[in-house]
């Protein structure tokens, strides 16, 4: 918001390539940190279940 703001009054000039740069590395860095969280939740869900079954497990057998 400060960005356009301060464009629309002169104090800096933004052309239209570097608002696409800027947005192409911003979508790229979200989906890049998106990635990044399925693959955690990911993995900590399959453990979680591996963990549950083990206990179940042993649990039935003691």
């Amino acid at each position: 918001m400060l960005l356009f703001v301060s464009e629309y009054y002169g104090v800096v000039d933004i052309s239209d390539a570097d608002l696409q740069h800027a947005a192409n590395t911003a979508t790229h860095a979200a989906v890049s940190s998106g990635e990044f969280l399925q693959k955690r939740l990911s993995s900590i869900t399959s453990k979680g279940v591996s963990a549950a079954a083990g206990f179940f497990a042993g649990f039935k057998m003691g």
